[in-house]
């Protein structure tokens, strides 16, 4: 979205919660000004909690009024709250993005209060954005009017690399997963699925990503005797590379709000085999045409469709040339020619100048 905008002249700032010591993990384009504002660290209690997120509110009005924005989008549920509170008795028009899965943030009780508080504020948004249509279902309806789902679009550095060869070569029958090492993705079923598979034929798991479950699917892994087959090389800026030479991509996640490692694995020409959980994987998928959708934790299903697709080079080939289709359907230019409407109509809603 910022290369975008930036490639179109536009002046992009660009504020994150962070200290500003490390460098960002993605390459920011040079004509875009990151503003670092140190306001992210935790908070331990609630007094604790209530005056840290003040100060950040405050932090924030400060850099958005200082940026002299035309409009703000702001990423995430404890973005968007704390964007729209900053910017109250300002003339700036403000974008949420978000891309949870909104029931979920009330499994956890520092969930449930942001939650809360999503429902007071949000109705003074001018527009909130899902990667999908399923998540505005959990809105009352003065929210739910203001929903537009704009899906991500394939990375522009992704096609760029395209024709470039893998970093590493990957064993012959590796299947590939990516991901945040929590809860939610289910890597857990995913090493028991890949162990059924692994009892058959020769194969390969490489989980890219990381987390604070890596430790604990370590041990699972040894536990069901195929740690020397599971690969985890940490977070990479670059997954294509070695994505593309996976015979097949699996998504094992209980909740996703839209799927960004099928839409990579698909543009790469790598078959997917997902759950079909609640919301995202079926927006991307057309399950039999360029990918297979699995009943939700049925890991005997995962299983069996890896292992088909393995053997089976004839019905692999076919999906991965289907897959590639998402090149057009999520192009940048179709994706973000949504986005560009958005923010145009945003802006003469709130009579900004165009």
């Amino acid at each position: 979205m910022v290369r975008w905008w930036a490639e179109k002249g536009w002046e992009i700032t660009i504020l994150t919660a962070d200290d500003g010591s490390a460098p960002p993990f993605f390459q920011i384009p040079e004509q875009v000004v990151r503003v670092p504002m140190n306001t992210g660290r935790p908070f331990k209690g609630l007094v604790a909690s209530l005056l840290g997120n003040v100060h950040a509110v405050s932090v924030l009005r400060r850099e958005i009024r200082s940026s002299r924005a035309q409009s703000v989008i702001a990423f995430g549920e404890t973005g968007g709250v704390r964007t729209i509170l900053a910017t109250r008795g300002m003339s700036v028009p403000v974008i949420v993005s978000e891309h949870s899965v909104p029931d979920r943030l009330l499994s956890v009780q520092s969930g449930r209060i942001w939650n809360a508080l999503r429902l007071v504020v949000y109705p003074f948004a001018h527009a909130v954005v899902f990667p999908s249509t399923e998540p505005a279902s959990f809105f009352p309806q003065r929210i739910r009017r203001k929903v537009t789902a704009i899906p991500n679009p394939v990375p522009q550095e992704l096609l760029d690399i395209n024709g470039a060869e893998a970093t590493e070569a990957l064993p012959a029958n590796t299947v590939a997963a990516m991901g945040r090492f929590v809860g939610e993705k289910r890597f857990d079923l995913l090493l028991r699925a890949f162990a059924r598979v692994a009892e058959q034929r020769e194969c390969t798991l490489l989980l890219v990503g990381d987390g604070p479950l890596r430790p604990e699917l370590e041990r699972l892994a040894a536990q069901l005797g195929i740690a020397e087959r599971v690969r985890m090389p940490g977070n990479l800026s670059e997954p294509w590379r070695l994505l593309k030479s996976a015979k097949v991509f699996v998504v094992s996640s209980e909740a996703e709000s839209f799927g960004m490692v099928i839409l990579e694995a698909m543009a790469c020409g790598v078959p997917v085999v997902s759950f079909d959980c609640p919301t995202g994987p079926r927006e991307i998928i057309r399950d039999g045409v360029d990918g297979i959708l699995v009943p939700l934790f049925d890991v005997q299903a995962l299983a069996g469709h890896v292992k088909r697709l393995l053997e089976d080079d004839t019905e692999r080939k076919r999906l991965a040339s289907r897959a590639l289709e998402v090149r057009e359907r999520f192009s940048r230019e179709r994706v973000m020619a949504q986005w560009d409407e958005l923010v145009e109509r945003v802006w003469q809603t709130a009579g900004q100048p165009q």
